[in-house]
């Protein structure tokens, strides 16, 4: 059904232009695009102020996004993405030097800057937490290394207080074994000192008897 709609062709595009001359800011639709292009050139451009990311991506948290449609339309067949305009100006509608927008509308060069500022946001977070864990990684590999090392550490010297004990318990057992050889020489040497006495003692009791012998044949 062609009724009731605006059909144009021109093979050299289209420009529209919102202001009195040539160079005024508009959009372009070239020879075989399918979206509007709108102008960004960095020469036509003045009182530039970076944003922060952060902030952007902070504001994303207090807007209300999901599907909708125009009051107009059928719910059924109409559905839209996106955002709502007086969230967005709310959140994005002043730069500190002026005002972006307003609070019924959105342009869609807005929005797609807006988004090229979360996305950098978003690269930047990446970034930082790609050199985190890569420092991470490399204290975790310095760690390991240095827990090897005392590891080691301990088992030489584990193995060094071993073999100082083991000698320790060598030579005690070297010198119980040398007391327990004195012990049994001086046992030896006590029990020959008895006999020498009991044999001292009956050769004096064999004397006396003896000798009270002769006193009493006399």
């Amino acid at each position: 059904n062609y009724t009731n709609r605006l059909f144009a062709y021109f093979t050299g595009g289209y420009a529209f232009r919102t202001g009195s001359d040539w160079w005024s800011p508009g959009v372009w639709l070239h020879n075989g695009d399918n979206s509007w292009r709108s102008t960004s050139d960095s020469t036509k451009k003045e009182h530039f102020q970076a944003s922060d990311g952060e902030s952007v991506l902070r504001s994303f948290r207090t807007l209300r996004l999901g599907t909708w449609n125009y009051e107009s339309q059928d719910a059924a067949t109409f559905r839209h993405y996106g955002p709502m305009a007086q969230e967005w100006f709310a959140a994005f509608g002043y730069d500190g030097i002026g005002t972006i927008g307003d609070d019924t509308t959105l342009a869609s060069a807005d929005v797609d800057g807006v988004l090229c500022i979360a996305v950098q946001a978003l690269e930047n977070r990446t970034s930082k937490t790609r050199l985190d864990i890569t420092a991470l990684q490399e204290q975790l590999k310095a760690n390991d290394a240095e827990i090897s090392q005392l590891k080691t550490e301990n088992e030489k010297k584990i193995s060094q207080l071993k073999s100082e004990k083991d000698a320790e318990i060598a030579q005690l057992r070297m010198q119980l074994a040398a007391q327990q050889q004195q012990s049994e020489s001086r046992y030896t040497e006590l029990v020959k000192m008895v006999h020498a006495l009991q044999q001292d003692r009956q050769e004096q009791d064999q004397r006396q008897v003896l000798l009270l012998t002769a006193e009493e044949g006399q």
